[in-house]
């Protein structure tokens, strides 16, 4: 929504014409308490009203010294979302997050796609040095190009197999327009 709300800002001040991810497909999913009932695994997490980005609502994912990790989420409308391209965006915080037993462990930011045919694929473009450690508010993004035979297409946030805190605020997907 940010996006767009510049481009036609751009639009109606330049003349000028925007292109790149313009569709809200789920806007501020983490913005209420209510919000976050949508995501699957929500005992895992701590809402904070005003604990986020810039005073924003936040949630926050603590995983224990046991390293079995806490994930949170949520399905998108496969419909919607086939054969286009999608971004997943928020910013994240992490707290003494520890490295994972292989490169991919650690603070967890992926889209999941299920094919008609089966095939699985879990998708994460986000940069390695924010996948464990302690950082302030840094922005994320994992994008996907979904397939026409998608059967299923969901975004999960949160800790895999490694210990420490990690908060995510402003959480939204967007379609590429």
């Amino acid at each position: 929504m940010k996006w767009l709300s510049k481009c036609m800002l751009a639009g109606a001040l330049f003349g000028v014409a925007c292109t790149g991810f313009a569709k809200d497909i789920a806007d501020d999913m983490v913005g209420t308490a209510d919000a976050l009932k949508k995501w699957g695994g929500n005992a895992a997490v701590e809402f904070l009203p005003d604990g986020g980005y810039k005073g924003k609502a936040a949630v926050r994912i603590v995983a224990g010294a046991d390293k079995k990790g806490k994930m949170i989420g949520q399905s998108l409308k496969a419909d919607e979302v086939k054969g286009k391209k999608i971004e997943f965006s928020a910013k994240v915080k992490a707290e003494n997050v520890a490295p994972g037993s292989k490169s991919w462990l650690g603070v967890k930011f992926m889209i999941s796609i299920k094919t008609a045919e089966g095939k699985q694929s879990w998708i994460e473009t986000f940069p390695a040095n924010l996948r464990n450690g302690t950082y302030d508010w840094q922005e994320i993004k994992t994008t996907a190009n979904v397939p026409a035979d998608a059967v299923t297409v969901s975004v999960s946030m949160g800790i895999q197999e490694s210990e420490g805190t990690v908060l995510f605020s402003d959480v939204e997907v967007e379609l590429e327009d």
